[in-house]
């Protein structure tokens, strides 16, 4: 996740407020499930582990400010992700990047500059646009 964060940009990880759950990593420090951060804290908590890998996770991006009902919780394995125009699984989410089983990263909903971000640093990458 380091990796996607240096390519979307640091600033996109400080300007959202973050829930991650559903999370499997290759690292001890992973933090609880879910987890619920400031983008300056998440930020700190990737730099910190630049390696770990998430085997699945969604981390969810929503407004700083937002109250995140934690009654909603994504699903790294939602099969409506293979779905024509797959929206954010969490209503108050403006975006999501899913970690599906170590095979790829999904992006859900991407900003158009953010997408174009991805596109450019993975310009093999499979890509389902929006219809």
């Amino acid at each position: 996740m380091h990796g996607m964060m240096e390519i979307l940009g640091w600033e996109t990880c400080r300007q959202h407020r973050w829930l991650v759950n559903h999370i499997e990593s290759n690292d001890d420090n992973t933090f609880a499930d879910p987890s619920v951060f400031a983008g300056e804290e998440l930020e700190r908590h990737l730099r910190e582990h630049p390696y770990e890998q998430y085997i699945w996770g969604v981390f969810s991006a929503f407004a700083p400010d937002a109250e995140i009902d934690l009654s909603i919780l994504p699903d790294a394995e939602s099969p409506d992700f293979w779905q024509p125009n797959a929206q954010p699984q969490h209503p108050q989410a403006l975006f999501e990047i899913v970690c599906w089983d170590s095979t790829c990263t999904l992006f859900i909903g991407l900003p158009d500059k953010l997408a174009q971000r991805v596109v450019a640093a993975f310009p093999n990458a499979a890509c389902r646009i929006k219809q």
